[in-house]
């Protein structure tokens, strides 16, 4: 039989176990929260785990002025933990109840003219990367590592690795007229290296490193400077999704285009497109009633 008794032993053997859904190791993120846990909760017994123990670390984390997501998140992983000690190991009976905090949609639209100030602001390399994100919708962490043997420009797409994809499936992208031009930049601007590998790298090749937050503190300066309020590298995701969306760009066809694992996630754009609804808002408007003087004594 397995013999753990300690919230920290379990949460070890956890991280070693690959993901449940895509079968791959664990990622930075799941490794940074469960640390989160460990260090809050490592050397309590397994079983000792009550409501009122997440009840404190949401509170806790609210104090410290957390945003709902993160507390979400860090609750998410917490818990993921126990369920593991309860469903795979057999361990516990049960795992503590965790209802999500409310939070808004993640990111925001960003207007031509913020875009543009944000560009002037930006150092070459992050602007170019904003710039290609903004045509391809790529995540961050897809530009960042996007390697020229992802880039097949006889067929002018990208084909990026499921191993590479949140949603675990390869992306074969078409890619815009401009994305194709951008790429040609890049082309040209590493001429003097041998052979690159990384699209995106500095005059001596480097790419950025991958713990590289896009949304770092030089992109936060350059926010600032534009004299803009708080935009990360991911809206240039969402402002290249609800452009597509009011140009009218279907669901289906935008899930693939942004590699969304499912259509739920698209569905948080369709309320910008009101194509459909323009089409159809007079239909049931009343020629008749509207020539009809209304009295003001039937007041």
């Amino acid at each position: 039989g397995v013999t753990m008794k300690t919230y920290r032993e379990v949460a070890e053997r956890y991280l070693r176990q690959p993901t449940k859904r895509l079968n791959r190791p664990k990622g930075e993120e799941c490794i940074r929260y469960t640390g989160y846990a460990v260090d809050r909760f490592g050397d309590r017994e397994l079983g000792s785990f009550k409501n009122a123990d997440v009840t404190m670390y949401v509170e806790d984390m609210r104090e410290k002025g957390y945003k709902n997501g993160t507390i979400n998140t860090c609750v998410r992983y917490f818990l993921a933990v126990l369920n593991y000690a309860q469903r795979d190991l057999e361990l516990i009976p049960s795992v503590p109840h965790f209802d999500k905090l409310p939070t808004e949609v993640g990111g925001r639209s960003v207007s031509r003219e913020e875009i543009l100030a944000l560009l002037a602001q930006l150092p070459r390399l992050k602007a170019e990367m904003m710039r290609f994100s903004l045509e391809t919708g790529l995540r961050g962490a897809n530009v960042k590592a996007l390697r020229w043997e992802q880039v097949n420009m006889d067929a002018l797409q990208l084909e990026i690795p499921a191993a590479l994809t949140k949603a675990g499936k390869m992306l074969c992208l078409p890619l815009s007229d401009s994305a194709v031009s951008m790429l040609e930049t890049r082309r040209r601007d590493q001429e003097h290296l041998e052979t690159p590998e990384f699209v995106f790298t500095t005059a001596h090749g480097k790419p950025y490193s991958p713990k590289t937050k896009m949304t770092n503190g030089s992109w936060r300066r350059a926010v600032k400077r534009a004299g803009l309020e708080r935009v990360t590298f991911h809206d240039m995701r969402h402002t290249w999704a609800t452009r597509h969306t009011i140009a009218g760009t279907a669901p289906a066809v935008l899930k693939d285009l942004g590699g969304w694992a499912n259509l739920e996630m698209v569905e948080r754009y369709t309320h910008m497109n009101t194509s459909a609804l323009r089409l159809a808002v007079n239909n049931a408007s009343d020629k008749v009633v509207e020539n009809i003087a209304i009295a003001d004594s039937a007041a």
